[in-house]
C-alpha cells in the first residue's frame, strides 16, 4: 500500500523505491500484486513518468486511509497503558479455566521389572551368607529373595575369565578378517 502511495506522490517508480527502501523492481511486482488483487490497472506508463488511471484516483484515499490506520494501530501498540506503567503484568488463565494436570497413576512394583534382574524367592540354603546385613530390617518369618540372574549373563558371572572381552572403543585396535594375515 505505501508503495501504491509513494509511486502516486512521486510519479515515478524508482524515486519511489528509494524512499520506500526497496528495489525497483520489487515495488513493481507489489504493484502487479495489487492491481492483481483489485482486478484493475492503477497506473498508466507515460513519458512523464507514472499516472494514475480513473481506477487509481478512486483507490487513493482508500489507501492513504489504511496507511493511516496501520500508522495509528502501531502508536497505540507502542504507547505505554498508564494502567499498567511501572508494573509488571503477569498473564495467566483466569481462575477455574484451565484444569489441573492429572495425578499421576499408581505403580505397581511388577509393571516394569529391572532389566537382567528379578525378585525370586529362594531357600535359605542358597542365600548368600552376607546378606545378613541386607535382611536386618526383614521380619522373622518372612521369606528371603535373592536377585536372579539373566540366562545370557549367568556364564561369565560364574566364570569372569570366559567371558568375551569388552569390544574396544579405539580404531586402531580393531581388526577385521581381511586385515589379518
Amino acid at each position: 500500500m505505501q508503495g501504491f502511495l509513494e509511486v502516486a506522490r512521486r510519479g515515478n517508480v524508482s524515486r519511489a523505491a528509494e524512499a520506500i527502501y526497496v528495489s525497483q523492481p520489487t515495488l513493481t511486482a507489489r504493484l502487479h500484486a495489487l492491481e492483481a488483487e483489485l482486478g484493475e490497472k492503477l497506473f498508466v506508463r507515460t513519458r512523464q513518468g507514472m499516472r494514475l488511471t480513473d481506477a487509481g484516483r478512486a483507490f487513493l484515499p482508500y489507501a492513504e486511509r489504511a496507511t493511516q490506520a496501520v500508522t495509528e494501530g502501531r502508536e497505540a501498540i507502542a504507547a505505554p497503558n498508564p494502567a499498567t506503567a511501572g508494573h509488571p503484568v503477569i498473564a495467566a488463565p483466569p481462575p477455574g479455566t484451565h484444569p489441573l494436570p492429572p495425578p499421576p497413576p499408581e505403580r505397581s512394583p511388577t509393571a516394569h521389572p529391572a532389566p537382567h534382574r528379578a525378585d525370586r524367592t529362594a531357600p535359605d540354603d542358597r542365600q548368600p551368607a552376607d546378606d545378613a546385613v541386607a535382611d536386618a530390617g526383614r521380619p522373622e518369618n518372612a521369606p528371603r529373595r535373592r536377585a536372579a540372574v539373566h540366562r545370557c549373563c549367568q556364564n561369565s558371572l560364574a566364570n569372569p575369565q570366559t567371558a568375551p572381552p569388552p569390544p574396544s572403543r579405539h580404531r586402531a585396535s580393531r581388526t577385521t578378517s581381511a586385515t589379518r594375515h
